[in-house]
């Protein structure tokens, strides 16, 4: 871990650079689960005598600067036993990190913004092989498919279904009939998705975009970029809703990025999880080419897996990737450092 964390004089900041928590800044504290995967990459280093926990001679043997170790180690030793233990570790990252606000950085931070094609290629083999094709979006209409798009901000698709089939229930689903539409109707219709109220003026903002561009066929008629540019336009329509749009009502070969995209290939440390939307966008069209199948089977396989294996807290012992998973690789020898801990 040695001389870039030399240079820290303040034990605050050697806590800091320890945990892979580089920098002050607006973003939200680490989870514990982190924390704790963190404590146990440091276990893995200094624990001499396998004891499950980091003695202060131990702490140290980390730092050759006998100054920085000395106020670390008493920083960290919270109960002034000699011993820093996780709960200790985890106490004070928190407390710190939340005080600090500090901004949470993968370890990987010099990584390129490009992904391996291969690798890539073999996430979704895995992918495939466990769950097979998931025939997404689920729409009769590429009209549908937009309508979807904006109801599914910030909500699960079981909820989008109900609020479709209540609206469906009452128009027919197109532009022209949602305009014309009461927004307190509407608003009404949708109440299932979620800040009803704010989807209702976003979905008639789409529709009157729709409409004064000429539908379908005009829309359709412009090239990718040209559409996307359009499409960000509208009020409410952000770049996640906009590739959405594009892949499946317009198939065209644009990769759409959501949580589950970054949350999957960050701990597969393909993604060091801060970058930019338009950055993880490139990076994955630039490694799967202009294959608008592969783009939609890819983004429908990534959604599937974070919601059933990887979630927050991660069902790592049913994961297809684990073998090729750093994380799942650290949460493996977290829970064996614990119950050696407690034996």
């Amino acid at each position: 871990m040695g001389d870039q964390h030399e240079t820290l004089h303040n034990p605050r900041l050697v806590l800091v650079a320890m945990t892979g928590l580089v920098g002050v800044g607006q973003a939200a504290a680490p989870s514990q689960e982190t924390v704790r995967v963190v404590y146990a990459q440091l276990l893995a280093q200094a624990d001499a005598d396998q004891d499950g926990t980091i003695s202060i001679a131990e702490c140290k043997s980390i730092f050759s600067d006998r100054a920085i170790a000395e106020k670390s180690c008493r920083f960290w030793d919270v109960n002034r036993d000699g011993t820093i233990t996780e709960d200790e570790y985890v106490e004070r990252v928190m407390r710190v990190t939340k005080q600090k606000k500090i901004v949470a950085r993968s370890s990987f931070a010099e990584r390129p913004r490009t992904l391996n094609p291969e690798h890539c290629r073999a996430v979704y083999a895995a992918l495939e092989a466990t769950y097979g094709p998931q025939g997404w979006w689920p729409a009769q209409t590429p009209f549908e498919v937009m309508v979807g798009a904006v109801l599914t901000q910030n909500t699960a698709w079981s909820n989008v279904e109900q609020a479709l089939a209540r609206l469906t229930g009452r128009i027919a689903l197109t532009a022209e009939a949602i305009m014309a539409l009461d927004e307190a109707d509407l608003a009404d219709a949708l109440r299932p998705s979620g800040y009803f109220n704010i989807k209702a003026r976003r979905l008639r903002s789409f529709c009157e975009g729709f409409l004064a561009a000429g539908g379908l066929p005009w829309l359709g008629a412009l090239d990718t970029a040209q559409l996307r540019r359009h499409l960000l336009e509208i009020a409410g329509v952000g770049p996640e809703t906009a590739d959405d749009m594009l892949l499946y009502a317009f198939e065209r070969p644009v990769f759409v990025v959501d949580a589950y995209t970054r949350r999957v290939f960050t701990r597969l440390r393909l993604l060091r999880g801060d970058e930019g939307y338009e950055t993880i966008r490139a990076a994955f069209e630039t490694a799967l080419g202009a294959d608008v199948q592969l783009c939609n089977a890819y983004h429908a396989l990534i959604v599937r897996h974070g919601k059933e294996v990887c979630r927050k807290h991660p069902r790592c012992d049913a994961c297809c990737l684990h073998g090729g998973c750093p994380a799942a690789h650290e949460q493996d020898h977290a829970l064996l450092t614990n119950a050696r801990a407690r034996s």
